[in-house]
């Protein structure tokens, strides 16, 4: 019973670790500008900044008939993103317990299965990704 409340103490830390990254990790990669470059302590020079990149990038800055790809794009980057974590989570929660198993071989044959699967859908995933891709891209030429 002890080490069931355990479990799940681990892997609700696990849950609001992966969600605060989620939430904050961007901010974890903040450029510092270099002593000789200017800071811009207002948004005007921030979002000039960004104008210029999503011109030279080819984004639109407003509307258009890009910006729904872009969108979809994006939803299903953070997607893919999530599944990432999740694999994560799965490929962790799998090696603890391989690791604690103690010689159980049940145990260690669930843990084996959950890497198993975990792997198996992150290729599943991936490969859903890639077929997509290529059929927008080379069969459709949407670029």
């Amino acid at each position: 019973m002890f080490l069931k409340i355990e479990k799940i103490k681990i892997f609700k830390f696990i849950c609001v670790a992966a969600t605060l990254l989620l939430l904050f990790g961007a901010n974890l990669a903040l450029a510092q500008p270099t002593d000789g470059e200017k800071t811009d302590s207002d948004a005007s020079g921030v979002r000039s900044g960004l104008e210029n990149t999503a011109e030279a990038a080819g984004i639109p800055k407003t509307g258009g008939e890009e910006a729904i790809p872009n969108l979809i794009g994006s939803i299903i980057m953070g997607a893919l993103g999530s599944v990432g974590i999740i694999f994560l989570i799965l490929m962790i929660i799998g090696g603890v317990m391989w690791m604690t198993a103690s010689g159980n071989e049940e145990r260690v044959n669930k843990a084996k299965g959950l890497i198993t699967n975990a792997v198996i859908g992150m290729i599943i995933v991936f490969s859903a990704y890639a077929i997509t891709y290529f059929v927008t891209e080379t069969l459709l030429g949407t670029r």
